[in-house]
């Protein structure tokens, strides 16, 4: 810190406290707690939440919008110099005796570090008004959208790690609040680092496993292995969250559909051609590949969390969630084979998947698992149909006789060199139980987005 803003930061404090910045910390963090009815949080229980969740480093406050009219966010430093967000009005740290002096000061501190956010630029939470979403027994909205806010967090873990912001380590506790985590899309989230608050209206996820492959020749963070503990039961509840790409086109330019056994056993494979189960060779090379470094592929890292759950007994009643968007959805519905074939009973809940495997993957897949195996899918979103199922003999055999019009279609393919990838002739076919809902929003990124009109849809309107 500048001694200009020290000095503007002593004229404030009159007790002359300030050697060093430390002191500040306790003064911030009873200006975000000591009006709750200015800022989102709001109730008694915040100075304890905001101790524990916002420790400051060094009571820097690293960055903040200083517009006093709106709601904008604050951005501190933990304890590991990683960077925490929230969201309050900026009037909750000026209010009465904080003086033009001490914004001055807060200014000065203030240092350009990236942006947490869990919207993208431009984004905002809706709820749509959905075409008549199809809603299968079973099917619980409540727990999609909490699974969907789990893997928005993983999008925005992954640009944090990118940044070299705040994200998340083994051992880390995500917090939520509970009523917004089921209902809405959430605005934030909080990391502690210890398993000690007590907040009965937070959801606490512990993370037990980072998630990473080598995506397009580098290290990626692609998602996490979280446990939760029943604050009732003390039964424990597992999630594998997978993330995705935001751009479908992220993603197809480099994808490969060639149809490939996967890297895990499939208990009872029989070696005949036309029975073997196979899946896309991109999906399984991202699912396999091992990082640079000490890190474990996911599939080993997968594989080395259910060897440690069998080893408690009792398989067929260990809870586990297995979610993912776009690529993520994916790589979720592989997990979710693979889980399955250790003897395990996981539930899947997979956004905007593109088709995975061939139809012996289909039908191959875990009885068990299939009635608790949900596919959300937007009609107007390109990826749902991807690959495509199959381009061979368009005519069918009872027009063997007429013009092959694979002519035609393979002169547009080869025309635009993206479709080369897209379009198949490999049988794919889907799995689960398709939860489908329509909304077109004129723009094929928009049609396939996580934040906006995936969650949105949930909890719109119209629904069966």
């Amino acid at each position: 810190m500048s001694e200009k803003a020290l000095d503007y930061l002593r004229k404030w404090n009159s007790d002359d406290q300030i050697s060093s910045i430390t002191p500040i910390s306790q003064n911030i963090i009873e200006a975000l707690v000591k009006e709750p009815h200015m800022h989102p949080i709001g109730n008694t229980e915040d100075f304890d939440t905001a101790k524990s969740l916002c420790t400051l480093k060094d009571g820097t406050v690293v960055k903040m919008f200083t517009n006093p009219k709106k709601v904008d966010h604050i951005f501190l430093a933990d304890s590991k110099g990683r960077m925490i967000f929230g969201s309050y009005p900026y009037e909750s740290l000026l209010f009465k005796n904080h003086n033009e002096e001490l914004k001055k000061a807060i200014d000065l501190i203030a240092s350009q570090k990236p942006e947490i956010n869990l919207y993208n630029p431009g984004e905002k939470y809706i709820n749509i008004p959905v075409h008549k979403m199809t809603i299968p027994e079973g099917f619980d909205r409540h727990r999609a959208m909490e699974l969907g806010n789990l893997v928005r967090i993983a999008y925005n873990d992954y640009d944090n790690s990118k940044k070299q912001a705040l994200y998340l380590k083994e051992g880390d506790i995500i917090l939520t609040r509970k009523a917004e985590m089921i209902a809405n899309a959430i605005t934030q989230y909080w990391i502690n680092s210890s398993e000690s608050s007590n907040k009965t209206d937070f959801y606490k996820y512990k993370v037990i496993k980072i998630l990473k492959a080598k995506e397009i020749e580098k290290n990626h963070n692609f998602g996490f292995i979280l446990e939760q503990e029943s604050e009732q039961t003390n039964e424990k509840t597992y999630f594998v969250v997978l993330r995705g790409t935001i751009s479908p086109f992220e993603w197809l330019k480099d994808a490969k559909f060639k149809l490939v056994p996967p890297c895990f056993e499939i208990k009872g494979q029989v070696n005949k051609d036309n029975d073997i189960v196979k899946v896309s060779e991109g999906f399984d090379d991202i699912y396999k590949s091992t990082p640079d470094g000490d890190d474990l592929s996911i599939n080993k890292t997968v594989q080395h969390f259910l060897d440690k759950l069998a080893k408690e007994g009792d398989r067929q009643n260990k809870k586990i969630y297995v979610t993912g968007h776009s690529l993520g959805a994916a790589l979720a519905t592989l997990s979710t084979f693979h889980i399955a074939e250790n003897n395990f009973s996981p539930t899947l809940y997979a956004f905007a998947s593109p088709r995975v495997g061939n139809q012996q993957f289909a039908k191959r897949f875990p009885e068990k698992v299939y009635a608790q195996t949900f596919r959300i899918a937007n009609c107007e979103d390109l990826v749902n149909g991807l690959p495509t199922g199959t381009i061979t003999e368009l005519t069918g055999p009872e027009m063997k006789k007429e013009k092959d019009p694979n002519d035609f279609l393979t002169g547009i393919i080869e025309m635009v060199p993206v479709l080369k990838s897209i379009f198949s002739k490999d049988a794919y076919e889907h799995v689960g139980q398709p939860v489908y809902f329509s909304h077109q929003t004129g723009a094929i990124s928009s049609n396939h987005n996580m934040s906006v009109t995936y969650c949105g849809a949930l909890f719109g309107r119209d629904h069966n």
